[in-house]
């Protein structure tokens, strides 16, 4: 993990089933997830923000096999057991205030195979407590890590 509150590391491990080829695609999604109502979202923003790139632009380190002599630390996968590390970063640009934020990691071929999909819901709040003093209380003023 690095020293920036900003940064994170996500760690996939898994069987490629085979290649996968050029083109494919990683989008990342934010939204409100299942605190939409306890937001009031707006029916229309509750899909949230949609990011696409390049597949091995955002999965940049893949190791296989795991430990030991690695013949492929790089994208594209071959078939068989990898790790997949990829960093992300929590930018204020996306992530304006505490709540509670669903984040969807969507991988799949240019032919629309999924190699993974992730989902998870984050508890985001300022770590200086008087930022957070700023905003309303919510489900995330019970955040915990």
């Amino acid at each position: 993990m690095n020293n920036s509150d900003d940064v994170f590391t996500v760690h996939i491990e898994g069987n490629f089933q085979g290649a996968i080829g050029p083109n494919a695609t990683f989008d990342i999604t934010g939204n409100c997830g299942s605190y939409c109502d306890a937001y009031d979202a707006d029916p229309d923003e509750r899909q949230g923000e949609t990011f696409r790139d390049d597949f091995c632009v955002f999965n940049p380190l893949i190791e296989q096999p795991l430990g030991g002599n690695q013949k492929n630390t790089t994208c594209e996968p071959e078939k068989g057991y990898a790790m997949i590390t990829a960093v992300g970063y929590a930018m204020s640009m996306f992530v304006w205030w505490p709540m509670v934020y669903n984040f969807t990691f969507d991988a799949k071929t240019e032919d629309g195979r999924r190699i993974y999909c992730l989902t998870a819901e984050v508890c985001m709040r300022w770590e200086d407590k008087e930022k957070n003093k700023r905003y309303s209380t919510g489900p995330w003023s019970n955040c915990t890590w």
